[in-house]
């Protein structure tokens, strides 16, 4: 995804920031329509406990893929970490930089760049596993992440499982994007907020094997799933020597 224009994501995050978030609507394609400012208000509070328990864990330097407005950066800045953030929507970095993250940039993987091995460890929380958007965007980032983190760093990628689902409007849109060749979980969604609306961009839904089959394929070794409520799981990985790129 390029830099964001219209930045509906930035406007709603600057408007929580100043305590007068309105309705926040989120479309998807096949026309099913969901209000989350719960959603984005919580983005201002701290990681969930399951998140907590796995950056608890991390040292060194720490990127951050979809940082938003910074509640994993600011929460292990806290704890004397050397964290840094990316996010392709402008009004999130700055709303990010206002709260105190001391190192973000705008950008997505593939505009920003960074050293050979230069991160300790590499974390895309909440849904961000999917910001690939597709199964091949996916591969190209984690690549490149594989890339940034040094050999035997992590990779903490959460997601949620799309089929962990009986609704039927959900079902049948699996269905659609069978039968157009993609992966059930590949949505297509916008954001709209305070007479904006965003552009479409794609999300990746990953079932967790397909999840670890991809980074097996792209420079790393799974360790471990954790899987949590409403479909949510999180997937550890380490870089690895054999298809870590110089």
């Amino acid at each position: 995804m390029p830099v964001a224009e219209p930045d509906v994501w930035g406007l709603a995050y600057c408007d929580a920031h100043a305590g007068k978030l309105g309705s926040v609507v989120l479309r998807r394609d096949d026309g099913q329509v969901e209000e989350v400012p719960e959603m984005v208000a919580s983005y201002f509070g701290p990681p969930a406990d399951h998140q907590v328990e796995l950056l608890g864990r991390l040292t060194g330097r720490v990127l951050d893929i979809g940082c938003g407005v910074g509640r994993h950066l600011l929460w292990l800045q806290e704890r004397r970490i050397e964290a840094v953030g990316i996010d392709n929507s402008p009004g999130a970095i700055a709303v990010a930089r206002q709260r105190g993250c001391r190192e973000v940039h705008l950008g997505t993987v593939a505009e920003v760049d960074f050293p050979a091995a230069h991160f300790d460890a590499a974390i895309m929380l909440a849904n961000n596993a999917g910001l690939g958007g597709t199964v091949e965007g996916s591969q190209a980032i984690f690549r490149r992440l594989a890339r940034w983190v040094r050999l035997g760093g992590w990779l903490i990628a959460e997601s949620r499982d799309p089929l962990q689902t009986d609704d039927p409007v959900h079902l049948a849109y699996h269905e659609a994007n069978r039968r157009a060749g993609r992966p059930p979980g590949q949505v297509r969604m916008r954001l709209e907020y305070g007479g904006q609306t965003g552009e479409w961009i794609d999300l990746m839904l990953f079932e967790p094997a397909a999840l670890e089959q991809l980074l097996a394929e792209t420079g790393w070794r799974v360790l471990g799933r954790s899987e949590h409520a409403a479909g949510l799981f999180v997937v550890v990985a380490e870089a690895v020597e054999a298809t870590h790129p110089r």
